[in-house]
């Protein structure tokens, strides 16, 4: 339930893996989890569905004909860069998570898959994807707000200060109500 009482709708997590057994055992992993679990059994199918439909997280194999998983990570981070991709690979060596680090991916699970460490890796990305999206909204908020009812600046401008106001004063600008000329020092 979400704060107005109403059920709060489940993350959705797209799957992608050319093995049958694999990717049918995840998302039934996922879906009892309470997580909506969409599947691909390609990147090409990947990327039709990130196109079709919003997912919130991807869990994407490594080694896959045609298309493989860094081929696709990399079509994802031009399509839908927000989106956080777990990797699962049976080849777990530095190469392979350097390059996929430079695509974006942010977590890596080796195979065969520990269900209880997937789940957590799923968890702590969901959990950051909320807590990104709560602190770009406060942000947004705050650029609304304004005491006055006038549109404040955006957050480039100077705190305190708004695109109607006169600019800020200069070092040596004498300041109102002061009696010192500029540069004077006591």
């Amino acid at each position: 339930m979400d704060n107005t009482g109403r059920p709060a709708t489940a993350p959705t997590v797209l799957v992608v893996d050319d093995n049958k057994g694999v990717l049918d055992f995840l998302l039934l992993l996922l879906s009892k989890h309470g997580l909506v679990a969409v599947g691909a059994s390609s990147g090409g199918e990947c990327l039709a569905i990130v196109k079709s439909r919003p997912v919130d997280l991807i869990v994407l194999d490594v080694l896959m004909p045609g298309m493989d998983g860094l081929q696709v990570a990399r079509e994802l981070k031009k399509n839908c860069p927000t989106v956080p991709v777990i990797l699962l690979t049976a080849r777990d060596d530095m190469n392979t998570r350097a390059a996929a680090m430079e695509l974006g991916v942010g977590e890596f699970v080796a195979k065969p898959v520990n269900n209880r460490e997937l789940l957590n890796r799923i968890r702590t990305q969901l959990r950051n994807l909320k807590s990104d999206k709560t602190a770009g909204q406060v942000v947004s908020n705050i650029e609304k707000w304004s005491p006055t009812g006038k549109p404040v600046a955006p957050s480039n401008t100077p705190v305190g200060r708004n695109s109607e106001q006169e600019p800020p004063a200069k070092a040596g600008d004498r300041v109102e109500g002061s009696t010192e000329p500029p540069g004077n020092k006591k």
